[in-house]
């Protein structure tokens, strides 16, 4: 039932929208709620704010690696999202940072329906957001296209549609693409039908547009005859994980007056500065593994679950070591049983706001999506 009013809850507030079967949606969106202290949701509002200010500064910005360093955007990046771990001493730690985060209506449908507040104000954030970098187009009346790859195999490709007729109703033209069927001529990045496109609300994950079949998108962004939101300058600037290794592995914040900044980083580690993979491997266990650019928990692994070759792997192709800090567990009735439960929190974010949060529940070893009662949760302040 909680499913089936989730749908019946989208249509109406989506009525054109292509949306997803209840049957498709059951292992991603929970009917639990997880609770949270209110410092730890200050915690988080502070390390977004604090983050995204500190990113804008010369003394940052020339710190940084300049290796990929893409063209500055006039825009910034809507639908971003930051992941914490709630760590024993109850202090939120930065997993990682997305510019694709998927999740954002869903979510404040979860609200919706189980009576909670937030969502509206969620919302009119989002709209805010959405027409702040719109704003930047040099287009009057700016043509927009969604964009991914392989789009009808994508486990949330029903919220394309949902932002489709959530845009349409700020007013403006747009249209759903697979990245591969845009293409570049007479200056301009366009549509299958030859319309060029002012600008794209980007999910496609080549984060800096460097893969060769990204060539078009890159020539578009790089002259700035079309917006990207996000785009690979927010990337650089907050999301690559090289970001956390070098704010990790020097003095760089030990001075700065953010508490969240100071404490809300885990340390991490880049795998090619180990000695030795015998190292690697005597340290595995207070590790967690992951590829520098992955998304969705891709080839993520707990070094005390890994294997050996795993590890080898990691030794010989690259990638990231960060500090081992387990997700949080709740224990909550999901059919007749209780269960033991892990969840990460998800904040929503445009520039230095926290728009929404929520929790992701899963089962296993990484956020999977896969084990029904878990998924996406509204997440509550605790009361005592």
């Amino acid at each position: 039932m909680f499913h089936k009013n989730l749908i019946a809850g989208l249509k109406e507030d989506y009525p054109d929208a292509q949306l997803p079967t209840q049957e498709s949606i059951e292992h991603l969106f929970s009917p639990h709620q997880v609770e949270i202290e209110k410092h730890q949701i200050h915690f988080i509002q502070s390390f977004i704010h604090d983050f995204f200010h500190l990113s804008r500064t010369d003394s940052y910005q020339n710190f940084i690696s300049k290796d990929k360093k893409p063209k500055a955007s006039k825009n910034n990046a809507v639908l971003m999202a930051y992941d914490f771990h709630i760590n024993e001493a109850g202090t939120p730690k930065l997993i990682e940072v997305n510019t694709n985060a998927s999740g954002f209506p869903f979510v404040c449908q979860l609200y919706k329906q189980q009576g909670l507040k937030n969502y509206e104000e969620a919302l009119a954030s989002l709209k805010k957001s959405f027409l702040s970098d719109i704003s930047h187009s040099k287009s009057e009346k700016p043509y927009i296209v969604i964009t991914d790859e392989d789009l009808e195999n994508q486990k949330m490709n029903s919220e394309f549609y949902i932002y489709q007729n959530l845009i349409r109703s700020y007013g403006f033209v747009v249209e759903v693409f697979d990245f591969t069927d845009l293409q570049y001529s007479d200056g301009r990045l366009r549509d299958p039908n030859g319309k060029a496109i002012d600008f794209i609300y980007n999910r496609y994950c080549d984060f800096f547009l460097d893969e060769e079949r990204s060539h078009h998108l890159l020539k578009a962004y790089t002259e700035q005859s079309t917006l990207f939101s996000p785009n690979p300058w927010e990337y650089y600037l907050l999301a690559d994980k090289e970001r956390m290794v070098e704010l990790t592995q020097t003095d760089f914040l030990k001075d700065n007056d953010s508490l969240s900044l100071r404490q809300g980083f885990l340390k991490s580690y880049d795998i090619k500065n180990f000695e030795s993979l015998e190292q690697l491997l005597s340290q595995r266990k207070k590790l967690f593994f992951k590829p520098k650019n992955s998304h969705g928990g891709k080839s993520t692994y707990s070094g005390k679950s890994a294997s050996k070759k795993i590890i080898e792997r990691f030794w010989n192709d690259g990638g990231l070591a960060q500090e081992l800090c387990p997700a949080p567990t709740v224990m909550l009735t999901t059919g007749n049983e209780e269960l033991s439960w892990k969840y990460d929190i998800r904040a929503y974010a445009f520039k230095d706001e926290m728009q929404l949060l929520c929790a992701r529940l899963y089962r296993g070893q990484v956020t999977n999506f896969n084990t029904k009662g878990g998924g996406f949760a509204p997440l509550v302040v605790k009361t005592i």
